[in-house]
Formats: structure tokens, sequence, C-alpha cells
């Protein structure tokens, strides 16, 4: 027997198997990732966007009244653009440049039979103006009315209008921020600002138009020097709501309202609802439901009979 060495300990060779590898912490990891999925999903639900004109933005700038109460659509693309246009309405608010080919859908959509409102108060909806061959232009310079305004000069009233307006019963509208129009053919107005209203950087009192109305093909485009006009807290302002009622195609349903989205500026967390309501709107197509529930069992009893065989 040798001196300083000690016997060998026998230790048993560690077997590889259920509860030992990868595959148990499988769902562990899938559970977690489906409740990180769930959380942020009911998250982006419930919380609102800051940005302005967003459809589901409850608070005083979004589009909550348009696309809730009225029934208004956002598309994303001009490609969605139906391709009978009569009866329908295109709600366009130019915050981004147009390119060529959404300026040749646009003007495809109302010489087919489509009303277009164009509500602006810079002047990036001109470009739009011009390749429709309108005369009218967006000034760009703030319009204010120290005497028929609500709250302040810079939420100036309409109080003139056009006797077809006037008739349906319309006495005031209240603008947000509001530019005028220029270059407007007389007989094309259908509302005017008071007499005590002046320009930003001219401070002469005059009557300035504010919204007009043209005929092009078999439509019409109505353009309103206010981006703000149909935001939630301006849209139920005096006769608001009525103003835009007059100006869409008559018997307008749920649907035949749209709202250009791809010409408004969304932040991160826009673009996170408009994913989330894709995913809701293809969930609820029943091949797609079935296709996921399908994939689902699969991969749960694809990863059972591997350890079933492991057992064995």
């Amino acid at each position: 027997m040798s001196i300083g060495r000690r016997p060998a300990v026998f230790q048993p060779e560690r077997q590889s198997g259920p509860g030992t590898g990868f595959g148990d912490s499988v769902p562990v990891i899938l559970g977690t990732v489906i409740l990180v999925i769930v959380i942020s999903a009911v998250c982006i639900g419930f919380l609102s966007s800051g940005e302005s004109f967003m459809a589901g933005n409850a608070p005083w700038n979004g589009l909550s009244y348009l696309t809730e109460d009225r029934g208004a659509r956002l598309i994303d693309s001009s490609e969605e653009l139906p391709l009978e246009t009569r009866g329908k309405a295109l709600l366009t608010i130019p915050l981004l440049p147009y390119t060529d080919q959404e300026l040749a859908s646009t003007r495809g959509f109302v010489e087919g039979g489509g009303t277009l409102i164009v509500l602006d108060d810079t002047s990036r909806g001109n470009t739009l103006l011009e390749y429709l061959g309108l005369p009218a232009r967006f000034a760009g310079n703030a319009l204010l009315d120290p005497i028929f305004c609500y709250r302040n000069p810079a939420l100036p009233r309409a109080v003139a209008f056009s006797p077809d307006i006037a008739a349906a019963g319309v006495a005031s509208v209240v603008l947000n921020h509001p530019t005028v129009l220029t270059g407007v053919d007389p007989d094309r107005v259908i509302a005017w600002s008071s007499p005590h209203s002046y320009l930003e950087d001219m401070e002469v009192p005059g009557q300035y138009p504010v919204a007009a109305r043209y005929p092009l093909g078999q439509g019409n485009v109505a353009l309103i020097s206010d981006s703000s006009f149909i935001i939630n807290s301006m849209i139920t302002r005096d006769d608001n709501a009525l103003f835009l009622e007059l100006l869409l195609p008559l018997g307008a349903q749920p649907g035949d309202i749209l709202i250009d989205d791809y010409h408004l500026t969304k932040s991160p967390m826009d673009y996170s609802k408009r994913q989330l309501a894709r995913a809701q709107r293809a969930f609820s197509e029943p091949a797609y439901s079935l296709g996921m529930l399908a994939v689902l069992f699969a991969g749960v009893g694809a990863y059972f009979l591997k350890n079933r065989r492991k057992e064995n």
C-alpha cells in the first residue's frame, strides 16, 4: 500500500434527461415572452398618444370624435383609396410632403366623384392645390380677432357664410390658430372671418376668406384654413360639427369618411398602436386565428413528444 495516496472516490456518471437540460426551461421562457407581450399590448392599448390628430387619441388634440362617433376610417397609404369614390370623403392635413404618386391618387379620387377636404394653417398644402389646378392658396400667416373670438384672439370665429351654409343653420364656427385663403374666387368662398380680424404681420382689419369649395371633375375640393378644425376640442364648438357635415357627401355613412393618416407626423407610441391594431384585425380573421392555434398546438405537442422520448 502506497503511503500518501487516497483511495479514489466513486462518483456516478451524470445522466442527462428531463429536468436537467435546456428543454425544461423552454416553458418558462415561452411563458415569460407571452406575459411580456400581453403586458406590453395592454399598456400600449390603454396609453394615449401625445401627438395631435391621432385617431385613438381621446384628449383634446385627437380625432376620436370623428373616428368613434362619426365612424371615420384611417388609411395608411394612398393605395388604400377606394376605386369607387362617389359618396366618399377624404380629409387630409398636409404635415408631410406629398409624393408624385400620392398627388396623382388624390386627384383621381376627386375627379372620380369623391370629396377632398384639405385642412391647413401653414402653406404645406399649396403643393397639392397647385397640382389640382386650383387658384386658391393657404397664406400661412396667423389670423387673429380680438372681438369675435373664443377666449383669445388666436381662436377667431368665422361669422359670415355663403347662402347655402347659412340656410343650413350655421351661424358661427371657431378656428384654432388659423391662417386665411388667398387667390380664392369670391363666389367659391363659403366662410369669412369678422371685419375685426387681421393678419398677424399686417394688423389691417378686414374680412378674410377662411373656407372655400371648388368643383373638380365629378367631385369637389373643400378648403379650411385651420388644420385643428376637426380635433376633439374644436369639432364640438359652436357650429363646427354642422359645418363639417355640410362639406361631406350627402348621406355619408360610417366608412365613407376617410382620414389621410400618411401625411400626419407620428411618435413611436403611435406606430406601436398602429401595429397593435393591425394584429387585432388579423387575429379577428378566423383563418389567421386557426393557423396561429395550429402552430401553437404543434409546438407544444412537439415539445412534450421530445420529452417523452427522452424518458423512454
